[in-house]
């Protein structure tokens, strides 16, 4: 007897949005007839979700922290050099839509440098280095996505950057 056994392959990196990823819910509880409860717990994340962020975009919390602005937020990488870039250290800032989105709704203002420049290779007269420190400067909040960071100092010395 031949046995067969069928895989279902979803990938949620074409949606873009908080809210369409679930509908995911939806589509997988048909498999085991638990719509129902899968249209009350999409109705409650998506309501959660307006909620708060209707209440992030709304108060005064940048004010609470002294801010006069919304934060400005940043996510940044820093590559180590390796073989896989030419043994170059680089230093990047993320300008994926989702978090684009993320930010915004929670009341932030999502940062691009100026000069809309997203990633910097280190170069020998440390210029690179010191531009992706200036594109720093008025950052409120960074979310480092290094891979393996994780304490402040590691963040300090991959960025090239001092606690002062």
């Amino acid at each position: 007897m031949i046995s067969i056994l069928y895989f279902l392959f979803l990938t949620s990196y074409n949606m873009l949005q908080y809210i369409q990823r679930t509908e995911w819910l939806g589509f997988l509880s048909t498999f085991f007839n638990l719509e129902e409860k899968a249209t009350r717990i999409t109705d409650t994340i998506v309501s959660n979700y307006k909620c708060l962020s209707t209440a992030a975009t709304t108060s005064s919390l940048p004010a609470a922290f002294g801010l006069t602005t919304p934060p400005l937020v940043a996510f940044v990488v820093y590559s180590a050099p390796s073989e896989f870039n030419n043994n170059t250290a680089s230093w990047s800032f993320s300008n994926a839509t989702y978090k684009r989105q993320y930010v915004t709704a929670a009341g932030g203002t999502f940062y691009i440098p100026a000069d809309g420049k997203l990633k910097y290779s280190a170069s020998p007269d440390l210029s690179a280095e010191t531009s992706f420190a200036s594109a720093l400067a008025p950052i409120d909040i960074i979310i480092d996505e290094t891979f393996g960071a994780g304490t402040a100092a590691t963040f300090y010395k991959n960025f090239n950057l001092s606690s002062s």
